[in-house]
């Protein structure tokens, strides 16, 4: 079975909704009164807490921080083994930390994993403050109660699917996947935020109900101060890369903006530019596109759809051919000239042949035959693309 890194599923903030779930405080409860326990959960394992999604019998302070440090937990063992786990006598065993052992007493656990789409993101667990062994009729019980949870998963999830809109297909294949390889690392980043944020919100939570005059155990909360200094260090990083994706969402939009929709004129720039973008989810394999910058911006006598195409699908092409050769980083070299009557972009690699522009040059000839406004030419290592110059 499967553990899932719930960070990087797209559904996962709303399996953190901190929101009671009647369903879910029916299941805990029943737990605890079938088996005998004071105290019953289901919690969610992220990167540095155990968020406790359900929960009965819990301490107050437990209540207030809505989670404990995952390094403390009993569920970790849970997860980590993907089968059910049983303490008998927490004082005595060496397998656990010793924290909740001390701080709140637990003398005994078992714990059933739970699922979501196959994958193990969690527990159903329950925790008695006397040492006992838990018989095998109490062990399925907890397992068919761990069953219900999983479904009730399952129905958060399909009535989240539900209400996404569903997705207008568009015949331009390549640009669409440019754009789902940019907003990768954004959904990404997104989720991490959200269990980082359950670290830090845990950790402000515990410590407003100290200053609010209440007993507070130190070492629960210099254990959430831990986790949430962790998650502020890591939530910094993500907001790095957060920028840098948002930033390829930006590009990515405007090529495909630049693709589907025309305009009265079409300009050297936007063909190259847009052509690079669409074609980045392959040639980043490669070492990436060098484009210097443009110092000139002729308008072409062609459709900007047809140019980008163009430019797209030459460095699709290359980079698919460069992408077989191995440890291949050298990347794509893109270079602009502006002649008199019209103006050029050559596209060449290192270790693209001549055998290899010829095959690229038929495949570019069969898109652009009958247009006099273009023309193909084979060079050194790749091809180059000549559009004819509208003067004005």
């Amino acid at each position: 079975m499967k553990i899932s890194n719930l960070n990087n599923n797209r559904l996962f903030p709303r399996l953190l909704a901190e929101a009671e779930d009647r369903e879910l405080k029916n299941i805990v409860e029943k737990a605890a009164k079938d088996l005998g326990t004071p105290i019953a959960m289901v919690n969610l394992m992220l990167d540095h807490i155990q968020f406790f999604r359900a929960h009965y019998g819990l301490p107050e302070d437990l209540k207030i921080a809505g989670s404990t440090n995952k390094d403390v937990s009993f569920c970790q063992f849970v997860v980590n083994k993907g089968n059910i786990f049983e303490v008998n006598d927490a004082e005595n065993d060496n397998r656990i930390p010793k924290h909740l052992v001390r701080e709140y007493g637990i003398k005994s656990y078992l714990g059933m994993p739970i699922r979501a789409r196959h994958e193990i993101i969690g527990s159903l667990c329950v925790i008695d403050t006397v040492p006992r062994k838990f018989t095998t009729k109490e062990q399925e019980s907890l397992l068919k109660l761990s069953e219900i949870v999983n479904k009730r998963f399952e129905e958060i999830l399909i009535d989240k699917e539900k209400s996404r809109p569903s997705l207008i297909e568009r015949n331009a294949t390549y640009a669409i996947e440019e754009l789902r390889g940019a907003i990768k690392p954004l959904s990404e980043g997104v989720n991490n935020g959200f269990s980082f944020l359950k670290s830090i919100s845990s950790f402000i939570k515990l410590s407003e109900h100290q200053l609010n005059g209440n007993s507070v155990s130190s070492s629960s909360l210099r254990s959430l101060l831990n986790a949430a200094k962790k998650s502020i260090i890591e939530l910094e990083n993500d907001l790095y890369n957060l920028d840098a994706a948002a930033g390829d969402i930006s590009d990515s939009v405007k090529a495909l903006d630049n693709l589907l929709i025309e305009s009265e004129a079409t300009y050297l720039v936007d063909v190259a530019e847009s052509g690079r973008e669409l074609s980045r989810h392959l040639t980043k394999e490669i070492g990436g596109v060098f484009l210097p910058d443009i110092e000139t911006n002729p308008r072409l006598s062609i459709s900007k759809s047809t140019g980008i195409a163009l430019v797209s699908n030459c460095l699709l092409h290359m980079a698919i051919i460069l992408s077989e050769k191995e440890n291949y980083s050298d990347g794509i070299k893109m270079n602009i000239s502006d002649l008199e009557h019209e103006a050029c972009i050559s596209i060449q690699a290192s270790g693209f042949s001549n055998s290899n522009s010829k095959n690229l040059l038929k495949t570019l000839n069969s898109l652009t035959i009958n247009n006099p406004s273009i023309e193909t030419v084979k060079i050194p290592d790749g091809v180059e693309l000549r559009f004819s110059i509208l003067r004005k």
